[in-house]
């Protein structure tokens, strides 16, 4: 079932590549973990805390954080840059009671930007290291996969335009962006990042990550 909604949400990705406008981006890093070995953390992963590892359902494969302990864990990948970016990750987490995970993607290293689900407080954010520099209500549903897109990109009066796209993989892709924010300096030289927040106990998985390099903004 896993094996066949993950199909399904790569044809979707696909098709929606094509509702781009002028896209001037190129795949410069993705991974779904269907070749690696489950049990094992992805020799091109540099794991900065947490036991990430590649596990299975049927025949799906994905990386996994496990549910305990109840902590901030995090992992970067590809390759290091400055220039414009978009990355994507698929993430699956779940509730228990009134207790939610928080999770996200980000780029740039450690203190580059982020966008997190922090499904506890209703929010969207956008983060420039640990900092919350835009927030807004979002309601996440449980147990679902959610796609997470954030991107930087550089503006013909030299600023930065930082936005990020999220929705639930059931659900089609919002033509709109989420959240946005223009940003006065160029994000700093680093790798893509995923983060998990485990709070409720369960694990999140993480799959279908994807590293875009671009020149411009997309619309």
């Amino acid at each position: 079932m896993l094996g066949t909604m993950k199909g399904m949400m790569r044809l979707a990705l696909l098709l929606g590549c094509f509702s781009l406008a002028e896209s001037k981006a190129g795949t410069a890093y993705e991974n779904d973990f269907q070749d690696l070995a489950i049990g094992g953390e992805p020799n091109d992963f540099l794991v900065l805390d947490g036991a990430f590892q590649v596990q299975a359902d049927g025949e799906a494969r994905f990386l996994e954080l496990p549910g305990a302990p109840l902590d901030n864990f995090g992992a970067l990948f590809g390759p290091s840059s400055k220039t414009g970016r978009r990355i994507s990750v698929t993430i699956q987490g779940q509730s228990k009671g009134r207790l939610s995970p928080a999770f996200g993607v980000g780029m740039s290293g450690v203190g580059g930007f982020r966008l997190m689900v922090s499904a506890s407080k209703r929010k969207l954010e956008l983060l420039r290291g640990d900092e919350v520099i835009k927030s807004l209500e979002y309601r996440w549903k449980s147990e679902g996969w959610t796609r997470l897109v954030l991107e930087a990109s550089p503006q013909a009066d030299s600023t930065w335009l930082v936005r990020g796209k999220v929705w639930n993989v059931s659900d089609d892709e919002p033509e709109d962006w989420t959240i946005s924010l223009s940003n006065q300096s160029a994000p700093p030289r680093g790798k893509g990042s995923i983060w998990g927040h485990p709070y409720s106990g369960y694990p999140i998985r993480f799959d279908d990550i994807k590293v875009e390099a671009i020149s411009a903004a997309l619309k």
